[in-house]
């Protein structure tokens, strides 16, 4: 059971960081870029976290319930910061 929280807490810390790195590249660039990066990379991640969360419950001796519910409290509060992070610089950048 501590194999999968700490698995889906990994993961999700994997993810946030990328965000991160995206908007530290797309911060300083105009609304437009912004948008397309910030926006597009959601997509992308997305889709990559769905087909990691997939491999992981099907190939993976994980516990399920731990894994899910770890990857989604986690992913609910970092999602959180994600949104956080952008009106923070945002707000910086029209100051």
């Amino acid at each position: 059971m501590i194999k999968s929280i700490l698995f889906a807490l990994v993961f999700t810390l994997i993810n946030a960081l990328s965000f991160w790195i995206i908007v530290k590249i797309a911060i300083n660039k105009d609304w437009k870029s912004f948008n397309k990066l910030v926006f597009g990379s959601m997509v992308v991640r997305y889709f990559l976290t769905a087909g990691v969360v997939w491999v992981c419950l099907v190939n993976l001796e994980l516990d399920k319930l731990a894994f899910s519910l770890t990857f989604l409290v986690s992913t609910f509060f970092l999602l959180m910061g994600e949104i956080l992070l952008i009106h923070k610089k945002q707000k910086i950048n029209n100051d």
